[in-house]
Formats: C-alpha cells, sequence, structure tokens
C-alpha cells in the first residue's frame, strides 16, 4: 500500500515509473498526476486536473501549482492554502512547501523563505526526510537571493553531504549546481565545471523535469565561458526539447551571450534572476568590449585556490608548490607576485596576507569549515 510519506518522498523517475499503477488510493492517484504535471511542466494538464474539485484542497493544490507555472500568483489562494494545510497535519508539509514556490513566483523572498523552513519542520515531523531536505535547501537559496553578498559554499556542501547519506538525488543535483555557480562567480571555471558535471549526472534521474534542464543549462554557459563552444552547443541542443518558459528564456539569454551582435527577443517575466543578472552582465562586457570567458583563472590560479583552502601558506610554500625547488628563488618570487597581482585583478579580496601567511578571506570556501557544517 503506497501512502502519501512514500508519494511525497518518491523522485521523478519514481513517480513516472508507477504512473500505470493505483496507490489503491483515489486521492493520492489524484496526486500524483498532479505532481508529475507540475515536474512536466504540462500547464494544461496542471490546470485540467485542478477542475476536479472532488479532491477538494487538492485541487486547490494543482491551481496554485498550475499559477506558479504560468507566473499568474494569487495571494488569495496562497492564503486560503495556509489556513486549510494548519488543520491537516499529514499534509500540511506538502501544502506549505507548495505556497512557499508560490511566493517566490511573487518574488516576495522573505515570506518565502520563512514557509519553506515552515514546510521543513512540517515534513520533518510526517517523516519526510528527503523532501524537508528539499524545503530547507530551497530556504538556503532564498537566502542568498536576499543576500546576494553572502557567499553559500558552506551551506551547500553540508546540504549535498546530507542528501547523500539520504539517497536524495534530486538535492544532491541542485546542491552541486549551486556550488558550481559560486565557483563561477569567482572564475573558477574549472572547478565549477566539475561540479556541473556531477550535478548534470545525478540529475539524470529527473531527466525531462526543471531540475534536470536547470542544471544542463547552467553548465552549458560554464562551457561557453570556458570557450568550449563545441560541447556547450551538445548542451544547447539537448536542453532545446524543454518546454519550461524559464528553461527556453535561458538558453536564449545563451544563445544571445554566444552571438553578442544577435539581437534576440527574451521575455523579461520568464527570466530566473540568476539568467537575468548573466543578461546584464553580458550586455556590460559587450558594451565595454571584454570577452568574459577570457577573465577565467588560469590552472596555476585555481591550483593557488585549492591549495589555500587547505590553510594558511606563507610564500616559500606557495613558490614551492607552484613552481617547484629547480628555478631560481628570484625568479620564482617576481613569478608568485605576479600571479597574485593577476588574481587579485579578477577576484579583489579573495586571498589576504595576515601574519607573514597568505589566506582565503571567504570562510565557505574552506573544506573544514564546510565539514563543521554538517
Amino acid at each position: 500500500m503506497v501512502t502519501l510519506k512514500d508519494l511525497l518522498e518518491s523522485n521523478y523517475e519514481d513517480l513516472l515509473a508507477s504512473n500505470r499503477i493505483s496507490t489503491g488510493s483515489p486521492a493520492l492517484d489524484y496526486y500524483r498526476n498532479v505532481l508529475l504535471a507540475f515536474l512536466k511542466g504540462d500547464r494544461e494538464r496542471c490546470l485540467q486536473l485542478s477542475g476536479e474539485t472532488a479532491f477538494g484542497f487538492r485541487a486547490e493544490l494543482a491551481l496554485l501549482r498550475h499559477q506558479i507555472m504560468t507566473r499568474s500568483v494569487k495571494r488569495e489562494l496562497i492564503e486560503t492554502l495556509i489556513i486549510q494545510g494548519a488543520a491537516l497535519p499529514d499534509w500540511e508539509g506538502e501544502v506549505l512547501i507548495a505556497c512557499a514556490h508560490a511566493f517566490e513566483t511573487l518574488r516576495e523572498l522573505e515570506p518565502a523563505k520563512k514557509t519553506y523552513l515552515a514546510a521543513h519542520d512540517a515534513l520533518l515531523k510526517m517523516g519526510c526526510e528527503r523532501k524537508a531536505l528539499r524545503a530547507y535547501m530551497n530556504s538556503i537559496a532564498m537566502e542568498g537571493q536576499l543576500h546576494p553578498e553572502k557567499r553559500q559554499l558552506e551551506e551547500f556542501h553540508a546540504i549535498y553531504r546530507k542528501a547523500k547519506k539520504l539517497r536524495e538525488y534530486r538535492t544532491c543535483g541542485i546542491a552541486l549546481s549551486n556550488i558550481a555557480r559560486e565557483y563561477r562567480n569567482i572564475r573558477a571555471l574549472t572547478t565549477a565545471l566539475q561540479f556541473a558535471n556531477s550535478a548534470v549526472r545525478y540529475l539524470k534521474k529527473e531527466m525531462g523535469s526543471v531540475f534536470y534542464y536547470k542544471a544542463l543549462t547552467n553548465r552549458c554557459h560554464i562551457l561557453f565561458e570556458l570557450g568550449r563552444d563545441t560541447e556547450a552547443k551538445l548542451d544547447l541542443e539537448a536542453a532545446a526539447h524543454a518546454q519550461f518558459p524559464e528553461i527556453r528564456s535561458a538558453l536564449l539569454v545563451i544563445q544571445q551571450l554566444m552571438n553578442p551582435h544577435q539581437k534576440l527577443s527574451i521575455p523579461e517575466e520568464s527570466l530566473l534572476p540568476i539568467w537575468k543578472e548573466r543578461l546584464a552582465e553580458g550586455r556590460l562586457n559587450e558594451v565595454q568590449g571584454v570577452k568574459h570567458h577570457r577573465q577565467k583563472l588560469s590552472e596555476l590560479e585555481e591550483a593557488l585556490i585549492r591549495y589555500l583552502q587547505e590553510g594558511p601558506r606563507d610564500k616559500f610554500e606557495l613558490i614551492e608548490f607552484l613552481y617547484g625547488r629547480k628555478l631560481n628563488i628570484d625568479s620564482t618570487e617576481a613569478r608568485l607576485k605576479s600571479l597574485l597581482t593577476r588574481f587579485r585583478k579578477k577576484c579583489p579580496g579573495l586571498i589576504q596576507l595576515l601574519k607573514g601567511k597568505y589566506e582565503i578571506t571567504n570562510q565557505a570556501l574552506l573544506p573544514q569549515n564546510s565539514r563543521k557544517a554538517g
């Protein structure tokens, strides 16, 4: 017998595989169809299901999910569902996570964050650890949008490790994709690509869902910035099958960045914040005549970052690690100075010299702190 907990803890692949088999409950069969329609981005099916009013608040949840997909969320429906969810302990977590997503769609980030956290608590109470972790990760994402100056590597590393233990592979992939974005933002593109590749591998179990396509477009953009256009175009072609408006808009952004002289019409209303930022960044680079992928960290600069992640180092340790012992000390000191100058131009303030040792100022980049967060 399939329970509500089984349904909520299922990944996209599991839901698809069980779609032809009855759960033993008409209400659960109905809601499984709602979840599948939402994950596929099937607006018409979601709207159709919302008309089956015999299923009560579940039909209202279907309507809310349709409104999320069409970006036509009505606050009255959110408020109604939150009240109904409070009286239904078994369903409260699912109701809250959908309402949090609706607040996010309205760009009401503080209520979205609080509601994701409330969903996390409610889902944990009913033993849905995997979905509770998804809700918590979404709250972290809201915090990042509220405070874009904060780096969130520490949090996403901790979420990834917990998700891996729970075999919650969707969350693994999303967390890794967010880590890739953080490294991309400091121009450590080779490292970013490693995490982006892992994200896509984890999310292959969600192939066809919006989560898979988000990871694919993220990797596509990183490949483009690395100058690996042939591979980037393969991801572009693979993602072209997506019907999600936010993915199609992201693909238009990437195409615009690949061909800056080609003026594409990009629907702003379906652009996710990350792609609005990258489009604006690309337009600024075009005005300034900068080829953004040329600003990536060199192999030596990425090696420097990885070495400093292990702990503070003095200049002699850096010289030996980066250049070995065979070269003249004056020559290697000059090389190190030049390397640090180039790096600081690309990533101002990321490395500091304190008490004779170089160290990373962004503590979230340090793996030992990530381990503590787990």
